[in-house]
């Protein structure tokens, strides 16, 4: 349907529609030197099946292409998810993080939240490339220092004094 007939824009070529109101926009549509577009002579447009109106998109749904960027992309997009979602930092699904009454206000908390998310992650990304020819800083391991088997004992383990002196702990 034509905006103008809608109520959505102001045209030129409808009177009808100028000066409705500030909020809607004017168009400028270019001078045709036979009539006006089709959109405006009538009131919908209709596309035949021919015109291939269902196979707009660049990339055709549930084919190979389609499958190996949606999934992708996918992936990504519940990979931030899972990051907002972590319950030692911004922990998005727990309204208990914005203890405050009203949508308005949720929504401006959500979005200081959502800018923290996105700070952590710039930061652990800049932190773990190599910036100026220095080395990538690495995360600290978790793991715990296993001790040498030579100071394993039937009872336990050597102490360090013990382990100087060669004596075995009391039995």
């Amino acid at each position: 349907m034509c905006p103008a007939q809608a109520g959505r824009v102001q045209c030129p070529l409808k009177p009808h529609t100028l000066g409705k109101g500030v909020h809607l926009t004017l168009v400028n549509v270019p001078p045709s030197p036979v009539e006006p577009h089709a959109v405006c002579k009538n009131g919908s447009v209709t596309f035949p099946p021919e015109a291939g109106a269902q196979l707009w998109q660049p990339l055709q749904h549930g084919r190979e292409h389609w499958q190996r960027i949606y999934f992708r992309l996918r992936n990504s997009v519940e990979g931030v998810n899972g990051f907002g979602k972590d319950p030692l930092y911004e922990h998005f699904e727990s309204g208990g993080t914005r203890r405050i009454r009203g949508i308005a206000a949720q929504t401006l908390l959500l979005a200081f939240q959502l800018g923290h998310a996105n700070r952590r992650k710039l930061t652990a990304w800049a932190d773990a490339i190599a910036l100026g020819g220095d080395r990538p800083r690495r995360r600290p391991t978790r793991r715990r220092k296993t001790r040498p088997l030579g100071d394993w004992t039937p009872k336990g383990y050597l102490t360090k004094r013990d382990n100087k002196t060669g004596t075995k702990p009391d039995q």
